[in-house]
């Protein structure tokens, strides 16, 4: 039996896409007759688990999962790294709250050059101890970032176990070219630290990955960004994928409203102004009662820029009576929302290429038409275009003209037309997206 080791802080119960990506990636190789171990953050009812003095075995705590699937949960945070020098103790320890901000800030500089990479939340075990655990070593080691820090780990447990690494990147860690820079999330200054900690950076990524089996991407352009960072030569794009068994059975609710919904985190690069005008354009037009359409942004209130994104929402003057802002929700939730909506909305992000947003393989499969406005010009609008899920537009008169389509037939029919190529996008279940995994794996 072929055996998996997956290095990941991102793992159920966390309520985030890289814990579901991962969780189904676990249940595509077990199903195909892998054994899996997966290396993850310790929880305790969604908390940090409490610390000892020493790290030791007994803080390595095991869950069975699947059929051949184990959950190894191993400490996490910075005062659980050995090994420091007292230099690098007493850096950690300026960090602290109880220090003046000026402290903070030059400790905290400092220790990104000092410590361990990520040193404030990193996954901290010792390399025997987890061995003595697993027991037989894995014949492939996949880290998953970010946080970065993954690949530091991974890099050592490939070594130790004398496995197959495979690095995979869900985003940029650094960038060959503007394009791949994503604003607030791989952005440095131009200030002498920042430059120094970006090359810094750089070379880190290089250290852990140079030597890595396979890069695996979420995306072309990511892809493409990755392999020439580290000089790998070989290469594959794995996607986000979907589980129709958690899908379908969900039953659809019947909206009283035209109901319009965005899901997740919105940032301040996404373009939603186009939307927006063009809405208010089809209400004015038709006389439509604002109170007849809704717009749902869920989970959307709490991002970083959602301050830019309100700007351009008040473009519309009905916003007050027809945008709802909504927490964020669990995944059962957040399909049945989908899955009951007439449009389901996805802003492309300005100025930079290859983003997958997790969300948008959950929205191809919800029976939902999407609309993409305006276009990323890229990865999305093909996915859109290939799969036949939804509508790319990028004026305000395109997209009152699709508003007016959606609108009309739902106010007829009761629902929006829809008419996906099924056997297209079930080319990105998971099941097929491990199938493809698997075979690149098998042939290192």
């Amino acid at each position: 039996m072929k055996h998996l080791l997956i290095v990941t802080l991102g793992f159920p119960p966390a309520n985030s896409m890289s814990a579901h990506r991962n969780y189904i990636r676990a249940k595509g190789f077990d199903e195909q007759g892998y054994r899996v171990s997966v290396v993850t953050r310790a929880w305790d009812q969604g908390q940090i688990i409490a610390r000892t003095a020493d790290l030791s075995p007994s803080e390595i705590t095991t869950e069975k999962l699947f059929t051949n699937t184990t959950v190894y949960r191993v400490p996490f945070g910075p005062d659980r790294i050995a090994g420091l020098n007292p230099v690098q103790r007493l850096a950690l320890k300026l960090t602290g709250r109880q220090h003046a901000a000026a402290t903070r800030k030059f400790a905290e500089n400092l220790c990104y050059f000092i410590c361990p990479l990520d040193y404030a939340f990193r996954l901290t075990f010792s390399l025997d101890d987890l061995a003595r655990v697993i027991g037989a070593p894995p014949d492939f080691v996949l880290a998953s970032g970010d946080p970065w820090s993954n690949f530091d780990v991974g890099h050592d447990l490939a070594r130790y176990f004398k496995a197959k690494y495979i690095a995979e990147y869900r985003d940029p860690w650094n960038y060959t070219d503007e394009k791949f820079r994503i604003e607030g999330f791989n952005t440095y200054n131009d200030n002498l630290v920042s430059q120094l900690k970006r090359r810094y950076a750089a070379v880190r990524e290089k250290h852990f990955n140079k030597n890595a089996d396979l890069v695996i991407a979420a995306s072309e352009p990511f892809l493409e960004n990755a392999l020439a960072m580290t000089g790998v030569k070989n290469g594959m794009v794995v996607t986000n994928g979907f589980d129709r068994a958690e899908i379908d059975p969900i039953p659809v609710e019947k909206y009283e409203r035209f109901t319009l919904c965005y899901i997740g985190t919105i940032y301040s690069q996404q373009r939603a102004e186009i939307f927006f005008q063009a809405l208010q354009q089809f209400i004015d037009k038709h006389s439509i009662p604002p109170k007849d359409i809704c717009v749902k942004m869920i989970g959307s209130k709490f991002s970083h820029g959602f301050e830019t994104t309100l700007k351009q929402i008040k473009t519309c003057r009905y916003h007050e009576q027809i945008v709802e802002y909504l927490d964020r929700v669990d995944k059962h939730t957040s399909l049945k929302i989908q899955k009951s909506s007439a449009v389901l909305l996805f802003f492309a992000h300005e100025k930079s290429v290859g983003i997958f947003p997790g969300k948008i393989f959950e929205y191809i499969v919800a029976g939902t038409p999407i609309l993409l406005v305006p276009s990323d010009h890229g990865v999305l609008e093909t996915l859109i275009r290939k799969t036949q899920t939804g509508s790319v537009c990028n004026s305000v008169a395109q997209t009152v003209e699709f508003l007016e389509k959606q609108y009309f037939a739902w106010k007829k029919n009761g629902k929006s037309p829809y008419h996906p190529d099924r056997n297209t996008v079930d080319e990105y279940s998971y099941q097929e997206i491990t199938k493809k995994l698997i075979a690149k794996l098998e042939s290192l």
